[in-house]
């Protein structure tokens, strides 16, 4: 099964938190891991946050850091294109979501998969019920 995670989904990956369980069962039955051109932007970004923050010493965000990076190597990565624009445009105007969530919302979409999202209502409004 294809799955798309979205950066607050997968985040749980590398984060122990509410939802963590639920992702690392997603992750274990997925054949594909697909996810946005800005998804690991995003990942580092908060991680960096943390360890600035000094909620991670260096040596976690490093080890972190690589995580990640190894990862990634085995995900899908969907380019940004005309296609996601014009469908994050829509994801604006018709859910007023922010533009990076709505980055999120169009690589989902048209790649066609099923989505885990952090929000089931959220999911659902906007997927359709994925």
């Amino acid at each position: 099964m294809n799955i798309f995670f979205d950066t607050s989904a997968l985040a749980k990956r590398y984060v122990n938190e509410q939802g963590s369980e639920q992702v690392d069962e997603q992750l274990s039955i997925a054949s594909t891991v697909v996810v946005a051109a800005i998804t690991k932007v995003e990942i580092l970004s908060a991680i960096s946050k943390a360890h600035r923050a000094n909620r991670l010493n260096d040596s976690e965000y490093h080890i972190l850091k690589a995580t990640i990076d190894e990862d990634f190597k085995f995900y899908t990565i969907l380019p940004l294109n005309e296609t996601i624009e014009m469908l994050a445009i829509e994801g604006i105007e018709r859910y007023s979501l922010k533009t990076l969530d709505a980055i999120q919302y169009a690589s989902c979409v048209q790649k066609n998969v099923t989505a885990q999202r952090k929000n089931i209502e959220i999911n659902s409004a906007i997927y359709g019920g994925v």
